[in-house]
């Protein structure tokens, strides 16, 4: 028997072949677990924010922990802090303890693009100023000595922080991004630096993109090929991987853009006279229909 399958899929959806639903549990305990134990603020704020993300809000009494564990004089420590808090309900640091190292970031010329991400994130996140002009200029004369993909994904990231008006000028350059990631065997997308910077940078679309107010400029067939590289990474060795991971999928499932959509054959291999039908499930790289 030939069973035609008619899928209601939107119009924003790609199917794609050899494409598997996140492995949303692994993620998880990968997240429990280390929040059982943790020594440094950058695996604190990676499990807070993880697990938030997977739908589990952690009690306020972790705030303790950011406070002991930030270095108020390390722009990126204070970045990490800045961003655990806010997972919290009720987290509120002191301002005025971050402001001297912020400004003194914002300000350098020696400042790399990662570090102008921290500093004016962490701004964002802490109600603090920034000049978005003398930020833009700044982030324009860094990407004439670093052109790197990774410092193009923080630019990404920064201009997320920024003004809509600036965040669309960088939203037109993801395409420009996307053709510099490398082909493997046809049929997946990734980044020199492998998941850890794939999975910046991939999230860095969208994040600039939603600020912009515009759908991820992707061509399908190359969402598909970063959707396989993600999708088949069934367990990651770091926390910062697992957390961006998680950010993707949730990205991959909204259907403010392009979803790609997994088939899934869910009926015995076997087909037969008595078992003559195939049944498949549709669903978003989340598992969801």
């Amino acid at each position: 028997m030939i069973i035609f399958i008619i899928l209601p899929i939107l119009s924003w959806s790609v199917v794609a072949a050899n494409l598997n639903v996140a492995n949303l549990n692994g993620l998880k305990a990968q997240f429990q677990t280390a929040i059982k134990s943790f020594s440094d603020i950058a695996s604190l704020h990676y499990t807070l924010a993880g697990i938030k993300e997977l739908g589990v809000q952690l009690p306020d009494s972790y705030c303790d922990n950011i406070n002991k564990l930030v270095d108020k004089l390390n722009v990126e420590s204070i970045y990490h802090a800045t961003e655990a808090s806010k997972t919290l309900v009720n987290c509120k640091l002191p301002v005025e303890d971050y402001r001297a190292t912020l400004t003194a970031v914002l300000q350098s010329e020696d400042s790399k693009t990662a570090e102008l991400y921290f500093a004016v994130r962490s701004s964002v996140i802490l109600g603090i100023t920034v000049d978005e002009s003398k930020i833009e200029k700044r982030l324009n004369l860094l990407a004439k000595t670093d052109d790197s993909v990774v410092s193009q994904g923080y630019a990404l990231l920064t201009g997320a922080q920024l003004s809509q008006t600036i965040a669309k000028s960088y939203a037109d350059t993801i395409n420009d991004l996307v053709q510099q990631a490398d082909e493997i065997d046809g049929s997946i997308l990734q980044y020199e630096g492998g998941i850890g910077a794939t999975a910046l940078i991939f999230n860095a679309f969208y994040e600039v993109a939603e600020k912009a107010g515009v759908p991820v400029k992707i061509d399908s067939k190359q969402l598909i090929k970063f959707a396989t590289y993600f999708s088949s990474k069934r367990h990651v060795a770091t926390l910062r991987s697992a957390y961006y991971l998680t950010k993707i999928f949730k990205h991959l499932s909204d259907n403010k853009n392009q979803v790609p959509v997994v088939v899934s054959r869910i009926s015995p291999s076997a087909i037969s006279p008595q078992n003559p039908s195939v049944l498949v499930s549709v669903t978003n790289i989340l598992g969801q229909p």
